[in-house]
């Protein structure tokens, strides 16, 4: 048997953000000549496109104990606390039909990502048939320690601290 502990943090550069660009710096009402005004770039309208500047962060605790087989028992239970932090919204290319609430100021759309599982834990585990030729009972009859012999019960168990969703119309 063996207990095992692991510490893993990624980081992840250059990835896509999209948002409306050349939009006024300051908020305000008036017409189109006074918005165009408060603009980077005046004479260009508003254009949304992406740009590679964001950046993801995930850090996590794995435990594990493993048991190899002896006495026809073997199972395997892992926990995994975490956390992964990026930029604005999860997907690909904005296909997700969000972006950042201020192109020019990233610092307050990072958050915690949509695909953060805070906590999983799973287990797994083997148990073989004691029935059988070559195991602990035996029938003495070769048919029938093939037919009740040599099975073997599997299980899976996968359990997580829930994954976050949007609420939308």
């Amino acid at each position: 048997t063996v207990l095992s502990a692991n510490y893993v943090g990624s980081q992840t550069h250059r990835l896509i953000v999209g948002g409306i660009y050349n939009s006024a710096l300051t908020p305000g009402p008036g017409d189109t000549a006074t918005v165009r005004s408060r603009q980077p770039y005046p004479y260009i309208s508003p254009t949304f496109y992406d740009r590679s500047i964001g950046n993801s962060h995930y850090n996590a605790l794995q435990i594990s104990l493993n048991h190899q087989i002896s006495k026809g028992l073997s199972y395997l239970v892992a926990y995994t606390y975490s956390k992964a932090i990026d930029l604005a919204c999860d997907g690909f290319f904005g296909g997700e039909g969000c972006s950042v609430e201020n192109p020019y100021d990233l610092t307050p759309d990072i958050s915690v990502s949509g695909t953060d599982l805070p906590q999983v834990l799973s287990a797994s585990f083997l148990a073989e048939s004691p029935f059988g030729k070559g195991h602990r009972f035996t029938t003495g009859n070769s048919f029938a320690d093939y037919v009740v012999g040599n099975w073997s019960l599997n299980g899976n168990f996968t359990g997580t601290s829930g994954l976050p969703y949007n609420i939308t119309e």
